[in-house]
């Protein structure tokens, strides 16, 4: 049997990188990326087939999905400050690829959502499950928005009677070793007022977990069609900060627990009252999303504890350390 050719979008990104790194020793891999550089030679050199261009070029997701078997669609616009471009890529951007799969028989098309689409929703014992829809979606900040919009248009764009099969993977909170950004938000926060708020439970799982349900997913028939949500581990906010701390060398201090509610609670009002939007971060009640079935379709297991993956944080960030300026 061939080799199946993998397309990924969002290869230069935290879990398209690590993605790529986990597919291309024995997979064919093709990416999209938008220019030349050093990851692009690096890739290439690597045996991955590179198309250079945006989502929002009518003519690229074509040519990225030629021959394709499957795709895993990680790209996204993170920023929250400009709504017309998280649009243009986490919506458009999304239907084109799919139209452009199904147009081309690709056979199955995993996309990359978030679990902050159901920052707005609410059930009882604050538990959600994919069966759960999205509510008050306007509420939502702009990524959370336009990734759930994302959904949407990915399952009209496949078409009936099998045309497409997808699968939509909801991450809960990513880290680990290659989240510069993210990670450098904390390391710059800790450096400003080394106090951690947030005495509420958020789940976390580690980048390779994720890659890990990603492979899964594009290897067996059982998760198509299905909403998938992909954690592991529930952790203190307030201790995951002093933990990032600990990575840096910064000791920080954790607030009484009444005075960390508190904050948090005039964190989260705040919040809504200047941009008349939900966080996606819930800093009020700790909110679980089981991966049951994750692990009942998919055979997911997440193997990476936090305590290890901290570990590895640590040791890259004695090498590489961050840029807090």
């Amino acid at each position: 049997m061939n080799t199946p050719l993998i397309a990924v979008t969002g290869a230069t990104g935290f879990i398209g990188r690590a993605l790529v790194n986990a597919l291309a020793p024995t997979t064919r891999v093709r990416v999209l990326v938008r220019r030349p550089d050093a990851l692009t030679v690096d890739l290439a050199n690597r045996g991955v087939g590179l198309v250079f261009g945006d989502l929002v070029e009518p003519d690229t997701a074509a040519q990225l999905v030629r021959g394709v078997d499957v795709v895993i669609h990680c790209a996204a616009r993170l920023g929250l400050a400009d709504p017309a471009r998280s649009a243009a890529v986490n919506v458009i951007g999304t239907e084109r690829l799919a139209r452009a799969a199904r147009s081309a028989h690709v056979r199955r098309f995993i996309y990359v959502s978030s679990i902050s689409v159901l920052g707005a929703t609410r059930r009882s014992q604050d538990v959600l499950t994919e069966d759960d829809e999205p509510e008050d979606i306007e509420r939502l900040n702009a990524y959370a928005r336009t990734k759930y919009f994302g959904e949407r248009r990915l399952r009209d764009a496949a078409g009936g009677k099998g045309e497409l099969s997808w699968t939509i993977i909801r991450p809960t909170n990513v880290y680990g070793v290659g989240s510069r950004p993210w990670f450098s938000n904390w390391v710059r926060a800790i450096e400003r007022l080394p106090i951690a708020v947030g005495d509420v439970a958020i789940d976390m799982v580690h980048v390779a977990d994720v890659v890990q349900a990603l492979c899964l997913a594009a290897a067996m028939p059982a998760g198509e069609n299905h909403v998938l949500h992909v954690g592991h581990e529930m952790v203190k906010l307030n201790r995951f900060v002093q933990a990032i701390g600990d990575v840096v060398g910064r000791r920080v201090r954790t607030l009484p627990p009444h005075l960390d509610a508190v904050a948090r609670w005039v964190i989260e009002r705040g919040y809504r009252a200047l941009t008349g939007r939900h966080m996606s971060m819930a800093l009020t009640r700790s909110v679980r999303y089981p991966y049951a079935r994750a692990a009942s379709l998919l055979g997911y297991a997440p193997r990476v504890r936090l305590i290890d993956g901290l570990r590895m944080m640590a040791q890259q960030y004695r090498l590489e350390p961050a840029t807090t300026s």
